[in-house]
């Protein structure tokens, strides 16, 4: 009986892999580059390039949004960019979570508590965010 191996397949080469992104994609991971070395800045003048040719790009926006509510000075253009970047990222918690949070700094705590419905519908067995979400309820009681 013989004895017969699958070939492994080697590993793609980093170039062969780069060539294989667009050149938005390209700036994109120029950006998180930018942020993985302490630039925030440049990361967001790539992000903001980025924005101008494609302004649904969905990961250029939640990251620009993320990194101007630190190093931004418009208060609510990060807002703006991260309900932009939920439509088209439907699946990302995070994101929701990040949302929630927003929304309830700034008093909206029924919008707080849809973006925390959301992720219960996304991670149905986190206790974590059921127990966000039922605080949020609590307050949303207080507040009436």
């Amino acid at each position: 009986m013989r004895n017969h191996k699958k070939p492994v397949s080697a590993p793609l080469h980093p170039l062969l892999t780069q060539q294989a992104l667009s050149p938005l994609e390209k700036d994109y991971q120029q950006a998180l580059g930018h942020i993985k070395e302490g630039k925030p800045i440049q990361a967001i003048r790539v992000l903001t390039g980025i924005l101008k040719q494609d302004p649904a790009y969905a990961n250029a926006l939640a990251t620009q949004a993320l990194l101007l509510e630190k190093h931004g000075n418009k208060p609510d253009l990060p807002l703006k960019m991260l309900q932009a970047a939920v439509l088209q990222l439907p699946d990302r918690t995070d994101l929701f979570l990040k949302l929630s949070e927003w929304l309830a700094k700034k008093g909206d705590l029924i919008g707080a508590a849809s973006a925390l419905k959301r992720c219960v519908t996304l991670q149905p067995h986190n206790a974590d965010i059921k127990l966000k979400l039922a605080a949020m309820y609590g307050n949303l009681g207080k507040s009436e």
